[in-house]
């Protein structure tokens, strides 16, 4: 995916905005957006941290048992 898919991919998700919220007048929590609270970035920056990890772990193991 190029830098032309991702634009395409937020301009159809900017557009699913402007429906939701123009045409229907409805909050974007009616499909599922909230706005972001502490625990949400404790919660991602966690995930990081766990992720990064196994990456490594991966690499290590991956490097030994070759």
């Amino acid at each position: 995916m190029g830098v032309q898919g991702v634009v395409g991919e937020l301009a159809m998700l900017a557009i699913l905005v402007a429906i939701i919220t123009r045409w229907e007048r409805l909050p974007l929590s009616s499909v599922g957006i909230r706005p972001i609270l502490p625990s949400d970035i404790i919660i991602g920056f966690c995930a990081f941290i766990v992720i990064v990890f196994l990456n490594c772990l991966t690499g290590i193991l991956y490097v030994c048992c070759s």
